[in-house]
Parts: structure tokens; C-alpha cells; sequence
């Protein structure tokens, strides 16, 4: 059994064809069968049950302090995993039974000390693995005197923050290749110790708290690692004082998790093919910054958060792989410039994944990727894309690979993918599609297509989406997830897009024949996409409904057995006759919808114009103005006409009438007194205004309020205007602007107001004036 380090092999995101990705990931390919505890171990048992082994390889770890030493193993035994043991001491000729070993795994036995002849006679020995312990260097003493080492394994042994200047002059180990030292507290990084390592090809230093880097010619190293230390500022110095490259075969450099903030332009790393620099302070991406680096193909950029990107920034003939996701870019600023990758010949594999491409407009789009001749790869996951249209993949007829899952994309437009004519391999899963049309995609596109993901999305399954379902089950093959990622959107049992009703409605015979269906349908071991349900719909965790359809038909009613919210599509079905049906019926639903809103709105607008509209007519049908003002004088009936609110009667009671009719002899005119009984009320208005000589107003809050007060002053309005009468207002109480309308506020404007007070100075100075104000028509008895 094999385990990875995790630490320094944490490359998920690289290529599979990249070569060292591969040589990195055999490098840190620990040998032991059974490293984790509990796990069955592969193999026969070679000693007591504590010991077992296959082919070339024994484990004997995870024995919990029951082995203290190496038992006899069989000759053909090369590799030996004694992990785990509680091994706290190696003492002398620990490993005289098996002196044949070429590799020992050591980890995880809380080692301290290791006796100088504990290795003896180990001739062969070419591999050790020490991680997880408790040594210093004076401890691995022993160890750097085995001359025939090719890789040491030392991480996570936290004594070791300082490696001696001179530890590997002193134990030159020739042929020493691989060298691990992450994860042990290192503060100071002094190349000058790894000089004399003439075969030094990988070094790990990472996972430490590296802030100083001491830098020395390592001519042969090729792949370094100083992931995950505390590197501040500028880029690591990679050029000597002639200006010659200090690493010239280094090919794989990682600088992941620091905290550099500005590349030098002066990088001399005349063969590095692979940069990592994720998750670092970097905020602005120059012209031309990585041109000097004139044999990189893969560069990951991740985790950034980049606020400023230059015209051909990834400018580069080598570049073949970028990895640019979790940097929250938003793509539509202006400082991101659309012509970053121009210049890019073979540029194939880009990773965009979570940033923002929800403003990006067609035409950005198009300039960021037209312009990149070879991309075959492209992954836009998880960059709130809303919206695409049909041309927004135009010019990208080299892409093989398209990924847009996991945004919020709720139609895909008819051809949208036909100017792809190299594409094979689609996912658009994860999404808000709620139907796939047999127009979105081509003939020649679904041909073209060998993969395709169009999973998670909440499917409305009605008669329109009967097309894909087909597509679905004769091509299965073809859709990754498929049954279990596609699935009917939830719904309630009384949506009208319920799976089944109409159909059942339709035709009797196939209601029976879904009951069967599903009846027969099995409950799902998980709910694929549920989640991604939820977040669209803001609803609970997919359930079990408990509806039951009831159908009556010729021959009798049918009830269907509860339907479960989560349908899978493979047992989603419509019949014809019945999608027929529902086109008749949502024909006839759509006319008469349209018929109710322009009911609706037509009755919305006479109602609030009704008083308008009333007087306009009533004004059409009395006859013209003009005749009317030429018509004789005539008596009048009342002398008064008063208009006032219901609410306000008791003060024209107490008040009003007492005193003009009682004292002054005056006629008024109440409503609700004077009006005919039985009349049409409009008419009675407008019959005691003209058999009135005067119009007098009693304004007030409740006035304002009143719809019908509001009739009596427009109307009174438009007659004075013919007579040329005097409009005679009072004021009861002070109204507020909320209640102002625009016709009392004219009339404040135009024509004074008396207003009452309850005070006997404030109420004769009211009397006085009104009185006068009537002063032509008060009898001249009463006067």
C-alpha cells in the first residue's frame, strides 16, 4: 500500500500529463503496506501477525510497542515499513535480520535517538523515511553516515530548526538526490549547506517559517519546494553577481503560501518549466512579466486576489498551462484588461473557477479568448455567470473541453454551442437550467459531443422537456450522473406543472400504466443535487410528498400512489395525447389571462378616475356653457348652497344654520336636509348648485378626505367659472399636506378664507365677515 505526502504533493490541480507533477508524487510515494491503523494490511503473514508481506515489501507497523525489533523476513524482502511502533531508541544492529534492505520507513515512532552502529550492515540501503519524530540533527548523525543514501525523508521532526553549515561537508553523501526537510520550524534558509550535494535534484523545504533565504549556486537541483513559509516581499533571488542563473537546471519551483507581493523582472531561470505561486501577496500582473522565463508551460496564479491585469501580461511562446481560480477577479473592471493572454501561441489549459464573470459583456469575452489559438481546456466553474447568448463562444472553435458548472446559467440559447465544432466534452451541470430544447443543440453538436454534464440543474418537467428525456435515454452512455443527477425541480402538489395530472386528465390507460411507473420507482439512495435545489428554490431538503392524484375517467377513478418530490427524468413521462392537451389548454390560459389584465387594467383606470370621468359626461350632456350664460335671469331656490362633510354636520347644525338662516333670514341648502330623496346624487348637486345664488365650502380635514366633497369643489369650479360667481370658503381646522389635493390647494391660492376659532373675538370677527361676504343676498330686513 501506498501513501502520499500531502504536504508537498498537494497538486491536484496539475495536469495528469505533466511529467514533474509525476516524478514529484513517485518521489513522496511512501512504501507501506497498512500505513493507517485499523486498515486490513495486503499480503501473508510473515511473523506472529505483526508482520506481513508481498512481493518485495513487508509492514510491520501499527504495532503499538508490541515489535521492539526486526524479526528474520524472507530474503526477497526489499522494502520494510516499521512505521508506528513506539520506537523511541534505535539501538545498535537493529536491522542484522535484514541487512538485505534497499528502503526503511521509520515514521511516526517517536524516535529521539539513534545508535551510530544502528544501521550496520546495511549495504544496500538507498531510502529512509524519518517524518514524524523527535530528532535533531546531532540525533541523525548515524544516518547522514550511510553513504549510499539516495533520498532522506526528515519533515515534521521539530527539533531540527537548524541545520549545521557544515553537516554535509562533513557527511558528503554522494549520491544523495531527494531531500525532505519540511515542516520542522526552519527560520534561516542557507543554500550554502546544500552545496556540497553534488546530485541534488529535489529539495523540499516547505512548511517551515523560512523569512531569510541565504542564497548559493545549486547547479544541479531541479525541483524546489518552499511552499507554505513566511517569504515576504520580492520574487527570491535567482540571478548571481555575473548575472548567471544560480539554479540553471531547476525546472519545478513552488512558492505557494507566502507572502511575495512583486516579481523581479531580473529572474534567471533559464529552464523552469513549472511556477507556482498561489496563494501569495501579488495585487498586479505587468506586460511581459513573465518573459524571461522562457521555457515555462505550467503557471498557477490561484488564490491572488488580483486587482490589476496589463495587456499581454501572460505573454510567453512556452506557456501551455495557467491557473488562475479563488481570486474573486471580477473580469469586467477596467484595470483587468481583456487582452491579458494575447501573445500566448500555445496556451491549451486555463483555470478561471471562482472569480466574477457576472457583468462580462459577449464582446469582453470574446477578446479574452479569441485571441489564445491553441486553448483546448477552458474552466469557467463558479463565476456567477447569469446570462449567455449565442455569440458568446464565437472565435473559440479550438476548445475540446468546456466547463461551466456551478453558476447560475437559466437557458442556454438555441445553437449556442455550434460554433464550438471541436468541442467533445461539455459540463453545464449545477445550474438553473429548467429545460434543454431539441434546438440548443445541433445534430452535428450532439454527434460531436462524447461527454456531457448537464446534472444539478431543476428540471421543469412538462410536455417541452419530454425531448430531452428521450435524448437522455437513448444516449445515456454519453451523460455523466446519469439517472441520479437529473432529476424534476421540486414542486408542490398543487403546481400546475405537477408531473403527471394532465397526462392523467388525458387519457385513463396511461394514468394506469404511471401509476405502474411509479409504483415500481425506486426510493434513491442519495439526493444528488438536492443542495443545489435548495439554494435555487429557498426551499427545505428534498422529501417524500404524501399527495395523491385522484383521476375519474369512463372506467372508473384511478389514485395514484404518493409522488416523490426528487422524479428522476429516466421515469418522468408524458404521453402525446396529453401534451396535445395542455398545449390546447395553455393556448386558451394565455388568451384568457390577456383578456383579464386588460379587464383589470381598464377597470383600474376608470376607478381612478371615476369623478372625472363623471363630471366630463355630466358636463357633455347638460348642454353648452356659452347658451347657458346667455339664458335669463331667473329666481333662485336657495340662497346658499353649503358643502361640507358628513363628518362635520354637527358644527352646521349648531353653528351655521342658527346663525345665517336663524338671524340673517338666509336660505341654505343642506344635503341632507334639501337633497330630493331618491335622486340621483350627481344630479341632486347639481340641481341645488344651480337653484343656489352662492357656494359656500366648509373646508376641513374631513372635507379633504372625502371623495365626494372633492366632486362638489370641482364641479363648483368649473360653474363659477360660467356664472362668474363668488366662492365663498371657511376653514374648520387646519388640513395637512398628505391631505392637500390639488383642487383645494388651487382654491386657497385664488380666493380667501375665513377661518374659525373657538375663541368669542376669533368667532364674531368669523360671523362678521361671512355676513358680508353675503352682503347682496342677506334680506335687508335681517340686515
Amino acid at each position: 500500500m501506498f501513501r502520499y505526502q500531502p504536504e508537498a504533493c498537494d497538486l491536484s490541480e496539475l495536469s495528469g500529463r505533466d511529467e514533474l507533477r509525476d516524478h514529484i508524487c513517485k518521489k513522496q510515494l511512501v512504501v507501506s503496506h497498512g500505513l493507517a491503523e485499523n486498515v486490513p494490511k495486503p499480503g501473508k503473514d510473515c511473523y506472529q501477525g505483526m508482520c506481513w508481506c508481498l512481493h518485495d515489501m513487508a509492514d510491520c507497523s501499527h504495532n503499538a510497542g508490541r515489535l521492539q525489533f526486526v524479526p528474520v523476513l524472507p530474503p526477497i524482502i526489499k522494502n520494510l515499513n516499521f512505521a508506528f511502533n513506539n520506537l523511541t531508541h534505535l539501538p545498535s544492529d537493529f536491522f542484522s535480520n535484514v541487512t538485505q534492505l534497499s528502503s526503511i520507513n521509520l515514521t511516526g515512532n517517536g524516535l529521539y535517538s539513534i545508535d551510530q552502529h544502528a544501521l550496520r550492515g546495511l549495504r544496500n540501503l538507498t531510502n529512509i523515511t524519518l517524518d514524524n519524530n523527535n530528532l535533531d540533527f546531532y540525533s541523525v548523525r548515524p544516518v547522514l553516515n550511510v553513504s549510499s543514501l539516495v533520498q532522506l525523508w526528515m519533515s515534521k521532526n521539530y527539533n531540527l530548526t537548524y541545520i549545521p553549515d557544515n553537516i554535509f561537508l562533513e557527511f558528503s553523501l554522494p549520491h544523495l538526490r531527494d531531500l525532505v526537510i519540511s515542516g520542522i520550524n526552519l527560520r534561516v534558509f542557507n543554500m550554502s549547506v546544500f552545496k556540497p550535494l553534488k546530485k541534488l535534484f529535489f529539495l523540499d523545504v516547505g512548511n517551515n517559517k523560512v523569512q531569510s533565504i541565504v542564497v548559493d549556486s545549486l547547479p544541479s537541483l531541479n525541483i524546489l519546494l518552499l511552499s507554505s513559509n513566511n517569504i515576504k516581499d520580492n520574487f527570491i533571488q535567482t540571478c548571481s553577481n555575473t548575472n548567471e542563473s544560480l539554479y540553471p537546471m531547476l525546472r519545478y519551483l513552488s512558492l505557494k503560501n507566502n507572502k511575495i507581493y512583486s516579481l523581479d523582472r531580473d529572474v534567471c531561470l533559464p529552464n523552469v518549466e513549472h511556477l507556482d505561486l498561489e496563494r501569495n501577496q501579488l495585487r498586479f500582473l505587468s506586460t511581459g512579466g513573465f518573459l524571461s522565463l522562457r521555457k515555462l508551460r505550467v503557471l498557477i496564479l490561484s488564490g491572488l486576489r488580483l486587482k490589476e491585469i496589463q495587456p499581454q501580461a501572460f505573454a510567453s511562446n512556452s506557456l501551455e498551462t495557467v491557473y488562475m481560480s479563488s481570486s474573486e477577479i471580477d473580469f469586467s473592471s477596467n484595470s483587468i484588461s481583456a487582452q491579458m493572454f494575447d501573445q500566448c501561441p500555445k496556451l491549451s489549459f486555463l483555470l478561471l473557477n471562482y472569480n466574477d464573470f457576472s457583468k462580462v459583456n459577449d464582446t469582453k469575452f470574446q477578446n479574452l479568448f479569441q485571441r489564445i489559438p491553441m486553448l483546448t481546456t477552458v474552466y469557467l466553474g463558479y463565476l456567477k455567470i447569469k446570462t449567455i447568448t449565442s455569440d458568446t463562444f464565437k472565435g473559440l472553435s479550438h476548445v475540446k473541453v468546456l466547463n461551466l458548472y456551478s453558476n447560475a446559467i437559466e437557458d442556454l440559447p438555441d445553437g449556442v454551442f455550434d460554433h464550438l465544432v471541436n468541442l467533445t466534452i461539455l459540463r453545464v451541470d449545477d445550474n438553473r437550467l429548467s429545460e434543454i430544447r431539441e434546438t440548443t443543440f445541433s445534430v452535428n453538436t450532439r454527434q460531436r459531443l462524447r461527454l456531457l454534464d448537464l446534472s444539478g440543474n431543476p428540471y421543469a418537467c412538462t410536455c417541452s422537456l419530454r425531448w430531452f428525456r428521450s435524448w437522455l435515454m437513448d444516449e445515456s452512455e454519453k451523460f455523466i450522473n446519469f439517472p441520479t443527477g437529473y432529476v424534476c425541480a421540486p414542486f408542490s402538489s398543487s403546481s400546475s406543472k405537477q408531473v403527471g395530472t394532465t397526462a392523467v386528465m388525458a387519457d385513463i390507460r396511461e394514468a394506469g400504466k404511471y401509476s405502474k411507473q411509479l409504483s415500481e420507482f425506486p426510493k434513491p439512495k442519495s439526493q444528488p443535487s438536492s443542495r443545489h435545489f435548495q439554494k435555487v428554490f429557498h426551499q427545505q431538503p428534498l422529501v417524500s410528498t404524501n399527495t395523491e392524484i385522484s383521476v375519474s375517467g369512463s372506467q372508473g377513478k384511478v389514485f395514484l400512489p404518493p409522488v416523490h418530490s426528487s422524479v428522476y427524468l429516466s421515469d418522468f413521462f408524458l404521453s402525446d395525447q396529453s401534451c396535445l392537451l395542455s398545449q390546447s389548454t395553455s393556448l386558451l390560459t394565455a388568451v384568457l389571462a390577456a383578456v383579464l389584465v386588460l379587464f383589470m387594467l381598464t377597470f383600474l383606470v376608470l376607478y381612478k378616475y371615476r369623478w372625472h370621468i363623471r363630471l366630463a359626461l355630466y358636463e357633455a350632456f347638460r348642454g353648452n356653457p356659452q347658451r347657458r350664460r346667455q339664458q335669463p335671469e331667473r329666481e333662485y331656490e336657495y340662497d346658499v348652497f353649503v358643502s361640507y362633510a358628513n363628518e362635520d354636520v354637527d358644527w352646521v347644525r349648531q353653528e351655521l344654520i342658527p346663525t345665517l338662516e336663524g338671524r340673517h333670514g338666509l336660505r341654505l341648502c343642506i344635503h341632507q336636509r334639501d337633497f330630493p330623496v331618491g335622486g340621483n346624487i350627481i344630479d341632486n348637486i347639481s340641481t341645488c348648485v344651480h337653484a343656489s345664488k352662492r357656494v359656500l365650502f366648509v373646508l376641513s380635514p374631513h372635507f379633504a378626505r372625502s371623495r365626494w366633497c372633492q366632486f362638489e369643489l370641482v364641479f363648483c369650479q368649473n360653474y363659477v367659472m360660467e356664472r362668474d360667481d363668488v366662492i365663498v370658503l371657511t376653514l374648520l381646522a387646519p388640513i395637512s399636506g398628505r391631505d392637500m389635493t390639488d383642487a383645494i390647494s388651487a382654491m386657497f391660492k385664488t380666493t380667501t378664507y375665513l377661518a374659525w376659532g373657538e375663541e368669542d373675538d376669533a368667532r364674531k370677527a368669523f360671523w362678521g365677515r361671512l355676513v358680508l361676504a353675503f352682503h347682496d343676498i342677506v334680506p335687508r330686513q335681517a340686515a
